[in-house]
């Protein structure tokens, strides 16, 4: 933990410190300790949150439910809102600095940005080439800045769907996360992401009628 937090803090080197994380959940030593296995996944969340990275929450949260299954739901759940409010906190900034009209043009499958006056490159004047690359410009950056922290936010959503598709004392954890992304997708009229969430959630509900029928 102290090894972690050092290489965050003064070295600046998350990776390695996410790997470091990585090695201290995964340690005999900390299995049975939920005070530690705590703090670990704490400070793994608020770096992945930071830097908008989420392998090692896909991996680790999964090793962390199954440690938490036979010692403490009541651990796992907490560390779950955490994730999720860090998660929500990262898209709710977004809205904030672009506001929702800004970010309908890149997260909405049914938007169609205004038409650019057309101008061919025989017709146009130097001035208005450089106006036309630097619009294209501000765009692609705007586009870069928006897409990761939502891609973020959905990610960790369906990541906590998928850590509790077989955990019936969490089931309205697991609905209200299911709740959160068809509200983003209502809000942001993204039908990609609708048909991508109905057909994670049909997913599961396959795998527990599977579970059922098995002897």
């Amino acid at each position: 933990m102290k090894r972690a937090e050092e290489l965050y803090t003064l070295d600046k080197n998350w990776q390695e410190a996410l790997g470091v994380l990585h090695v201290g959940l995964q340690n005999r030593k900390t299995k049975s300790n939920m005070i530690i296995l705590e703090k670990l996944m704490v400070l793994m969340i608020d770096i992945c949150a930071e830097n908008l990275t989420t392998p090692h929450l896909k991996e680790d949260i999964g090793y962390f439910r199954n440690l938490c299954q036979y010692q403490s739901m009541n651990l796992l759940e907490k560390v779950l809102s955490y994730l999720r409010n860090k998660c929500e906190k990262v898209f709710n900034d977004l809205e904030k600095e672009y506001g929702q009209e800004k970010l309908m043009q890149f997260l909405s499958d049914d938007h169609v940005q205004e038409a650019t006056p057309a101008v061919s490159e025989q017709e146009a004047t130097s001035d208005e080439l450089i106006f036309l690359a630097y619009t294209s410009l501000d765009e692609l950056e705007e586009k870069h800045a928006v897409q990761p922290r939502a891609s973020f936010f959905l990610d960790i959503c369906k990541n906590i769907l998928d850590t509790l598709r077989s955990n019936s004392k969490l089931l309205e954890f697991y609905n209200d996360t299911a709740r959160k992304i068809f509200a983003f997708c209502k809000k942001y009229k993204s039908k990609r992401e609708y048909r991508r969430i109905s057909e994670t959630l049909h997913s599961h509900f396959n795998q527990i009628l599977k579970l059922d029928k098995e002897p």
